[in-house]
Protein backbone atom coordinates (compact mmCIF):
# COMPACT_ATOMS: atom_id res chain seq x y z
CA UNK A 1 0.00 0.00 0.00
CA UNK A 2 1.36 3.49 -0.17
CA UNK A 3 1.13 3.93 3.28
CA UNK A 4 3.50 1.46 3.75
CA UNK A 5 5.57 1.98 0.71
CA UNK A 6 5.63 5.81 2.63
CA UNK A 7 6.61 4.54 5.74
CA UNK A 8 9.50 2.80 4.37
CA UNK A 9 10.48 5.62 2.46
CA UNK A 10 10.56 7.47 5.47
CA UNK A 11 12.48 4.28 7.64
CA UNK A 12 15.46 4.84 4.69
CA UNK A 13 15.76 8.39 5.07
CA UNK A 14 16.36 8.26 8.52
CA UNK A 15 18.83 5.35 8.18
CA UNK A 16 20.27 8.02 5.63
CA UNK A 17 20.55 10.62 7.87
CA UNK A 18 21.70 9.14 10.77
CA UNK A 19 24.61 7.43 8.81
CA UNK A 20 25.29 11.41 7.46
CA UNK A 21 25.23 12.21 10.69
CA UNK A 22 26.93 9.64 12.54
CA UNK A 23 30.17 9.43 9.53
CA UNK A 24 30.11 13.61 10.00
CA UNK A 25 30.53 13.60 13.89
CA UNK A 26 33.24 10.67 13.24
CA UNK A 27 35.20 13.26 10.79
CA UNK A 28 34.74 15.86 13.56
CA UNK A 29 35.95 13.88 15.96
CA UNK A 30 39.28 13.19 14.16
CA UNK A 31 39.97 16.34 12.81
CA UNK A 32 39.74 17.54 16.14
CA UNK A 33 42.13 14.88 18.06
CA UNK A 34 44.57 15.91 14.91
CA UNK A 35 44.08 20.07 15.62
CA UNK A 36 45.09 18.87 19.52
CA UNK A 37 47.80 16.53 18.41
CA UNK A 38 49.35 19.53 16.09
CA UNK A 39 48.58 22.10 18.84
CA UNK A 40 50.29 19.85 21.64
CA UNK A 41 53.31 19.27 18.90
CA UNK A 42 53.26 22.61 18.37
CA UNK A 43 53.57 23.60 22.14
CA UNK A 44 56.17 20.57 22.72
CA UNK A 45 58.64 22.89 19.84
CA UNK A 46 57.85 26.07 21.45
CA UNK A 47 59.05 24.97 24.52
CA UNK A 48 62.15 22.90 23.59
CA UNK A 49 63.07 26.38 22.25
CA UNK A 50 62.66 28.61 25.07
CA UNK A 51 64.41 25.94 26.93
CA UNK A 52 67.19 26.22 24.71
CA UNK A 53 68.55 29.36 26.68
CA UNK A 54 69.49 26.56 29.38
CA UNK A 55 71.62 24.96 27.03
CA UNK A 56 73.23 27.35 25.22
CA UNK A 57 74.50 28.99 28.78
CA UNK A 58 75.75 25.24 29.37
CA UNK A 59 77.65 25.10 25.83
CA UNK A 60 79.55 28.35 26.33
CA UNK A 61 80.27 27.91 30.06
CA UNK A 62 81.38 24.25 29.60
CA UNK A 63 83.11 25.06 26.17
CA UNK A 64 85.20 27.81 28.27
CA UNK A 65 83.71 30.07 25.31
CA UNK A 66 85.12 28.44 22.22
CA UNK A 67 81.35 28.43 21.49
CA UNK A 68 80.04 32.26 21.85
CA UNK A 69 76.19 31.66 20.61
CA UNK A 70 73.57 28.86 19.34
CA UNK A 71 70.22 29.69 17.95
CA UNK A 72 67.70 27.48 17.28
CA UNK A 73 64.69 26.90 15.15
CA UNK A 74 61.92 24.02 13.57
CA UNK A 75 62.21 23.74 10.22
CA UNK A 76 59.50 21.35 8.68
CA UNK A 77 60.37 18.21 10.35
CA UNK A 78 63.68 18.87 12.40
CA UNK A 79 65.16 21.47 14.70
CA UNK A 80 67.70 23.55 12.84
CA UNK A 81 70.91 24.54 15.31
CA UNK A 82 73.45 27.34 14.29
CA UNK A 83 75.79 27.01 16.86
CA UNK A 84 78.65 29.90 16.79
CA UNK A 85 82.51 29.23 17.34
CA UNK A 86 85.38 31.58 18.17
CA UNK A 87 87.32 32.01 15.04
CA UNK A 88 90.76 32.19 16.55
CA UNK A 89 90.48 28.80 18.68
CA UNK A 90 88.30 26.82 15.87
CA UNK A 91 91.23 27.74 13.62
CA UNK A 92 93.73 27.05 16.08
CA UNK A 93 92.45 23.50 16.70
CA UNK A 94 93.24 20.18 14.50
CA UNK A 95 91.04 18.39 11.79
CA UNK A 96 90.40 15.60 14.96
CA UNK A 97 89.78 18.30 17.58
CA UNK A 98 87.49 20.25 15.51
CA UNK A 99 85.65 16.75 14.91
CA UNK A 100 85.65 15.72 18.33
CA UNK A 101 84.29 18.66 19.60
CA UNK A 102 81.69 18.97 17.18
CA UNK A 103 80.19 15.79 18.50
CA UNK A 104 80.84 16.29 21.41
CA UNK A 105 78.75 19.69 21.35
CA UNK A 106 76.54 18.17 19.06
CA UNK A 107 75.21 15.28 21.43
CA UNK A 108 74.98 17.58 24.34
CA UNK A 109 72.67 20.05 21.78
CA UNK A 110 70.81 16.54 20.74
CA UNK A 111 69.79 15.67 23.78
CA UNK A 112 68.28 18.61 24.77
CA UNK A 113 66.00 18.58 21.88
CA UNK A 114 63.04 16.38 21.89
CA UNK A 115 63.67 15.27 18.02
CA UNK A 116 66.23 15.28 15.40
CA UNK A 117 68.70 18.14 15.37
CA UNK A 118 70.57 19.15 12.42
CA UNK A 119 73.22 21.23 14.01
CA UNK A 120 76.00 23.82 11.95
CA UNK A 121 79.00 25.36 13.38
CA UNK A 122 79.95 28.90 12.03
CA UNK A 123 82.36 31.32 12.78
CA UNK A 124 81.31 33.89 15.21
CA UNK A 125 83.35 36.46 13.07
CA UNK A 126 82.72 35.45 9.53
CA UNK A 127 79.23 33.57 9.58
CA UNK A 128 80.41 31.10 7.13
CA UNK A 129 79.59 27.34 7.94
CA UNK A 130 82.98 25.59 9.33
CA UNK A 131 81.04 22.34 10.46
CA UNK A 132 78.32 20.84 8.94
CA UNK A 133 75.56 18.72 10.29
CA UNK A 134 75.51 15.63 8.02
CA UNK A 135 71.48 14.02 7.95
CA UNK A 136 73.29 10.51 8.02
CA UNK A 137 74.95 11.64 11.29
CA UNK A 138 78.48 13.39 11.70
CA UNK A 139 80.09 16.58 10.45
CA UNK A 140 81.75 17.93 7.66
CA UNK A 141 84.27 19.51 8.75
CA UNK A 142 84.48 22.73 5.69
CA UNK A 143 87.47 24.77 7.02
Amino acid sequence: SDEERAAEEAEKEAQVTALKEASQAKKDAKEAAEKSEREKKLAEIDEAIAGFDETKAYLIETTEGAVTDAKVEYVTNHFKVNAYVDEATWAASSESEKESFATTAGKLIQDALPETALVDYRSATNDDIVAEGKVTGGYKIKR
